[in-house]
């Protein structure tokens, strides 16, 4: 079964909408939301936390696909997992700078574990 995917365009209006086409990029939003390049409304603050919320398609889920995973999708590594939960926190509480250092540390976590040993998985 194939992972759901995601793209941000623009409506009639000019409002930003999330599409199912590419994986959606955490790193790329929250860099442009930071530079002030996308302004977070309602509806695509909705659609962030939404996305934040949900483990496949969180920072964890985005970056931690071939990592083992609990029932319901969360890493079973329990720091990502916290930082996980934290990095939802963030994206709901509008805390952009937050989320991209908890992004970043989920980054290097998963980076160090990809390449232990226990975690290498033959292609």
């Amino acid at each position: 079964m194939a992972a759901k995917t995601y793209n941000i365009t623009r409506d009639s209006l000019g409002d930003l909408i999330l599409t199912t086409s590419e994986e959606f990029d955490w790193l790329k939003m929250l860099r442009s939301i930071i530079a002030g390049k996308v302004t977070v409304g309602p509806y695509l603050s909705a659609e962030l936390r939404q996305l934040a919320m949900d483990w496949p398609t969180c920072a964890c889920g985005q970056l931690c696909k071939v990592l083992p995973r609990l029932e319901g999708g969360a890493p079973e590594d329990y720091r990502l997992a916290d930082w996980g939960s934290e990095f939802a926190g963030a994206i709901s509480g509008h805390q952009w700078q937050r989320a991209l250092e908890l992004f970043e540390k989920i980054e290097k976590r998963t980076t160090l574990l990809l390449n232990e040993s226990s975690y290498r998985r033959a292609v």
